[in-house]
C-alpha cells in the first residue's frame, strides 16, 4: 500500500494488466510537499511509485519505507548471487527523493548507497514488548544481530547470543548454540524479520534447554510464511512486531492492538 500525505493511492488497472496513477484529488496535487509512505505488498507498486514521482515532480518528496523490499537480497551483482536490492537502489536513485527513511533494514547496504537515506527503529515497540512480557534477558539470533541491536536498543536486560552450528563438510545447519546463561530468565528474542521461523524455533529450543523460564519473540517485520503455529509449537509464548502483538490463538496473522509505552 502506498499513501501520499495520508491519502491512499489506488491506480487504475487496465485490461492488459498495466496501471496508471491519475486523477488524484486537487488538494493533493496542490500540496507543496509530498510525504509518501510505502508498506510493500507487491512488485507492481514499484510502477505506482515511479508514476507518483513523475506526477509530483517539482516539489519536495519524502519516502518512508515501513519494510525494505529486497532487503535480504543485498549481495553484489552476480549471476550466482541474490542482488535484487542493488536494482531497487537504482530505482530509488531515479526517483531522486529528498529524503528516505527505512524501518529496520536487514543490512546497511541501502543506507550506505543513498546519501539521503536513514534507518529508523521501533524503539517504543521493543520497549513495550519488554515491559509487557517482563523480560529479563534479550536473545539475538547471532553475533551480527548482537553488534547491530545492542548499539540501538539500550536495556538493562541480560544479553544472550545465538550461534548457528554447521556441518563443516556440508555447510548445513545442524544445531543452534547460545552464549550467555538463560537459566530462570524470561527471554525476549529480538530480530528484524521472521519468515519461516526456523531460526527462532531453534533458538527457543536452545534457550529452554539452557533453563529459560519463558521465551517470547519481537521482530520488526513479521512475514510468518509458515504460519504462527510453527512458533507456538516451539513454546514461543507471545509474538510482537512493529504492527502490534500477534494473536497466537489463530494460525492466520491477526494483530491485537497494543500501545507502545
Amino acid at each position: 500500500m502506498i499513501t501520499v500525505n495520508d491519502q491512499r493511492i489506488t491506480p487504475t488497472v487496465f485490461p492488459d494488466g498495466t496501471q496508471q496513477v491519475w486523477q488524484l484529488a486537487p488538494a493533493l496535487m496542490a500540496a507543496s510537499t509530498w510525504h509518501i509512505c510505502w508498506s510493500f505488498a507487491a512488485e507492481a507498486e514499484l510502477m505506482t511509485l515511479m508514476q507518483l514521482c513523475d506526477l509530483g515532480a517539482g516539489r519536495p518528496m519524502h519516502l518512508a519505507l515501513t519494510y525494505l523490499p529486497y532487503g535480504r537480497q543485498d549481495k553484489a551483482i552476480s549471476n550466482e548471487a541474490t542482488f535484487g536490492l542493488q536494482s531497487f537502489i537504482r530505482v530509488l536513485r531515479l526517483c531522486a527523493f529528498d529524503s528516505i527513511t527505512v524501518m529496520d533494514p536487514h543490512s546497511q547496504v541501502v543506507v550506505d548507497a543513498l546519501p539521503n537515506c536513514q534507518a529508523i527503529y521501533p524503539h517504543a515497540h521493543v520497549t513495550a514488548a519488554i515491559h509487557s512480557t517482563q523480560a529479563t534477558a534479550i536473545a539475538y539470533p547471532d553475533a551480527g544481530a548482537v553488534r547491530k541491536y545492542t548499539a540501538i536498543y539500550q536495556t538493562n536486560c541480560r544479553i544472550i547470543s545465538g550461534r548457528k552450528v554447521r556441518n563443516q563438510q556440508t555447510g548445513v545447519l545442524t544445531d543452534t548454540d547460545i552464549e550467555g546463561d538463560p537459566a530462570g530468565q524470561t527471554v525476549l528474542i529480538v530480530d528484524d524479520i521472521c519468515d519461516g521461523g526456523r531460526t527462532f524455533t531453534a533458538l527457543a529450543d536452545a534457550l529452554y534447554t539452557g533453563g529459560a523460564q519463558a521465551v517470547h519473540l519481537f521482530v520488526t517485520h513479521g512475514l510468518f510464511s509458515k504460519g504462527i503455529h510453527v512458533l507456538t509449537t516451539a513454546r514461543i509464548g507471545r509474538i510482537f512486531t512493529a504492527q502490534g502483538e500477534v494473536d497466537t490463538r489463530s494460525d492466520a496473522v491477526v494483530y491485537r492492538a497494543t500501545s507502545p509505552q
